[in-house]
């Protein structure tokens, strides 16, 4: 199987490719410009060397595309990258003269952003639930439980990075304590005694809401 076809394999050679010179394909397109058109059908006929050159076009409008969804450059590459490699391997099915690589990959772009932004509020309200569940810190008042909601947040957010990331993976992920001593590379009892400061630390902060 050609290594282009493999996900991994593309996205090692994006990586390594992003701070190398320009494709070729770009060199010199003051004399010569080289349009969206023609690297099109080259991609669709396997040319990697066309689709780096329709990535170094496009890459920075779309990483800052990206940011002023995220606020997070970091993560704005990773959508980005993302981007360009499910391109790469949708390349047989572009279809029309027509197409618009540029509208194709701000939607995509807008897209996988939007879908980030979805999760990350999501994970934060099952992290809100959960410990709301537990200690039962929820009155009748909508109004009320808004702000205990936003305390609550904040509270869970402020835990040490370590200790955030055990916990979402203990209550929020259900994973068990070998899965996540292994995927963080410490011991278990490790994982339980930064579950148990996180707790103390969450008890602290929030001991007025109870």
């Amino acid at each position: 199987m050609c290594p282009l076809c493999n996900r991994h394999a593309v996205n090692t050679m994006l990586l390594n490719k992003l701070s190398m010179p320009e494709s070729p394909l770009l060199s010199g397109t003051k004399k010569l410009p080289v349009t969206d058109e023609t690297l099109i059908n080259r991609i669709k006929a396997g040319d990697f060397t066309a689709f780096l050159a329709i990535r170094d076009r496009h890459y920075k409008y779309l990483v800052v595309y990206a940011y002023h969804f995220t606020r997070c450059e970091q993560e704005s590459l990773d959508i980005v990258q993302e981007c360009f490699i499910d391109f790469w391997e949708r390349r047989h099915s572009l279809k029309g003269a027509s197409f618009n690589i540029a509208a194709y990959l701000t939607t995509a772009t807008r897209y996988r952003s939007l879908d980030h932004l979805e999760k990350i509020r999501t994970r934060q309200k099952h992290t809100v639930r959960y410990y709301s569940r537990q200690h039962k810190i929820y009155t009748p008042d909508p109004a009320v439980n808004s702000e205990l909601k936003q305390e609550l947040h904040e509270a869970i957010h402020s835990l040490p990075a370590q200790q955030f990331k055990v916990f979402v993976d203990k209550y929020i992920e259900g994973k068990r304590y070998k899965e996540i001593s292994e995927c963080h590379g410490i011991t278990e009892n490790t994982v339980r005694s930064y579950l148990a400061e996180a707790m103390k630390q969450l008890r602290m902060k929030l001991i007025h809401l109870k």
